[in-house]
């Protein structure tokens, strides 16, 4: 048996697999309802086009929402309107219940197709997974030959949470591009730090910028890489070319942001902070007005600065969230190594254990650790956000371990039993993929089963994805009349739009007595209590569960 690829085999394989996963994310694409955020950062998005200004939904870059808004725009559909719009202009305002109001009117009830839109909206997504998958690909082949790009290749293809959220509007898969721009642009630069690779830094680093906020998360590696290359002289001789870097970036910002040059305003005293809400409440503390009057005058776009800051007061001030049957707003320090290793498949891991152990033994050869080092570091520093939401935020370094999982293509020419072991392996991979159905959002490996429910929620199991899926399954059971129906990711007005017939889940009380059925994620509320003692009758989906409430005479 032999594993030795040639580049254009090689090519020619990993475009048959891109492929097909453009095919899985445009079934997906239809067969999914819209997930929390989708609505939210494409109406966003529509308002950037139509208002021209980028005041509603600052916490995150414009990129992702400004390329699924224009392809809708397509459509020509009809846009609702919004009250008090002026007030979105104030730096210290959250618009988070607008904008949210805003998405749900959008696709349910100002009389457009919310299915059409959303599978318009999510073309630009898709086209940005299969250039990751490409650039895993690309930069794979780079480091570890022909089949290092393809081995990476197949393992991002058959990833559960990359087929999950790779057709979803969400900033997770244009991060991770970003991000393995950056780390492939890093290299290049750690090794020739000429001004040339120092401008392809700032543009990686540009995009990633503009693609989310948590890509701070990659300063600190490239700065690690720079050091552990060049020394901490090094460093310093080179601060020019990457200021150079800087300036770049801080330009591709700047474009997005349409090149406004306005500061952000003083902070004359806290209770000049307004917010509609504590979800994320955007306040400088009284300790940091000082830094904040000397620090906002380099703050600029405004804009961008402005959504940096309500990240950071995210990760920093929690976000409610459930893990091993726990409930947090502010926690727990191994929640990502915990759905990690539940939601990985287990032959990725076993994998990934391997070409670990074999760059361990090659640690003269940076190239076979720098990617699963990036990958580790880029986790430890996720575990320090009180904000767990789920394993989508570990996607960029998902796409690091991808390619230096990569590096054990070097042995596998040489290593027969190694050949064979990741032949078998890769097997187990597509096997269990084809398995999952199109329940790919919901997926747990083996170790879990079907107790998905009991280790983590949100996006890591139900996110709103079940919504037509529900309608089925009610279309096939007739007997089921008017259930209480607990959904409440895509808002009330969803369940009519899809004909779902139910009950309010306000009057699923103790004593009542019908059908309930009910998001995993909305399970572990205190409200919900009484029903987690009762047998689950049937299941929609993995998450999404059917009770029978008890008749109390």
């Amino acid at each position: 048996m032999s594993f030795r690829v040639g580049p254009w085999s090689a090519a020619a394989t990993a475009a048959l697999l891109l492929g097909f996963q453009l095919a899985l994310q445009t079934h997906l694409s239809r067969v999914d309802s819209q997930t929390a955020d989708e609505a939210v950062h494409l109406s966003a998005g529509y308002s950037y086009w139509e208002w021209r200004s980028l005041s509603l939904n600052p916490e995150h870059p414009p990129l992702v929402k400004l390329l699924a808004a224009a392809s809708v725009r397509l459509l020509h559909p009809k846009f609702p309107t919004i009250e008090h719009r002026e007030r979105l202009d104030d730096f210290f305002y959250d618009s988070w219940f607008e904008n949210r109001a805003l998405g749900e009117a959008f696709l349910y009830k100002a009389g457009n197709d919310a299915d059409r839109l959303l599978w318009f909206g999510r073309l630009p997504a898709t086209l940005l997974t299969l250039l990751l998958g490409a650039s895993i690909f690309l930069v794979g082949a780079r480091f570890f030959g022909p089949l290092g790009g393809l081995l990476g290749t197949a393992l991002y293809v058959f990833d559960p949470t990359i087929a999950a959220h790779g057709h979803l509007i969400t900033t997770d898969v244009a991060v991770s591009l970003g991000g393995v721009a950056v780390l492939a642009a890093t290299w290049r630069f750690a090794h020739e730090p000429h001004v040339a690779n120092a401008i392809l830094l700032g543009l990686a680093c540009g995009l990633a910028a503009i693609a989310k906020f948590t890509a701070i998360i990659f300063l600190p590696i490239v700065l690690g890489v720079v050091v552990l290359r060049c020394g901490a002289l090094g460093l310093v001789r080179r601060a020019p070319q990457l200021m150079v870097a800087g300036l770049v970036a801080w330009f591709m910002i700047l474009a997005v942001y349409g090149f406004s040059l306005a500061v952000p305003p003083a902070v004359l005293s806290v209770s000049t902070v307004v917010t509609t809400t504590n979800h994320h409440a955007l306040a400088v503390h009284p300790i940091l007005d000082r830094t904040y009057s000397l620090l906002r005058y380099v703050a600029v776009p405004r804009a961008y600065f402005k959504g940096l800051m309500l990240m950071l007061a995210h990760v920093t001030g929690g976000h409610d969230a459930f893990l091993l049957g726990a409930r947090s707003q502010y926690g727990w320090w191994y929640y990502f190594p915990v759905v990690f290793v539940t939601k990985t498949p287990i032959p990725v891991l076993l994998l990934l254990v391997i070409a670990a152990s074999v760059a361990a033994t090659r640690w003269r050869e940076p190239a076979r650790w720098y990617w699963l080092a990036a990958a580790g570091a880029y986790i430890i520093l996720a575990m320090t956000s009180r904000a767990d939401l789920g394993i989508r935020h570990l996607m960029p370094a998902q796409a690091f371990l991808f390619i230096g999982i990569g590096g054990l293509a070097e042995d596998l020419p040489t290593r027969r039993g190694l050949a064979m072991l990741t032949a078998g392996l890769l097997v187990w991979l597509i096997v269990g993929f084809a398995r999952s159905g199109d329940q790919y959002l919901a997926y747990y490996n083996e170790s879990v089963g079907d107790g998905g429910y009991r280790i983590a929620v949100d996006s890591n199991l139900d996110w709103g994805q079940d919504l037509k899926r529900i309608r089925t399954y009610l279309d096939r059971h007739p007997e089921i009349d008017r259930p209480y129906v607990e959904y409440p990711w895509d808002g009330p007005s969803s369940l009519d739009y899809y004909g779902i017939r139910h009950m309010s889940s306000d009057a699923a009380t103790p004593n009542a007595s019908g059908v309930l059925i009910i998001s995993t994620t909305m399970l572990w509320d205190p409200r919900w209590a009484f029903i987690r003692s009762l047998p689950i009758e049937d299941r929609v989906t993995p998450g999404v569960f059917v009770y029978r409430l008890p008749s109390v005479p």
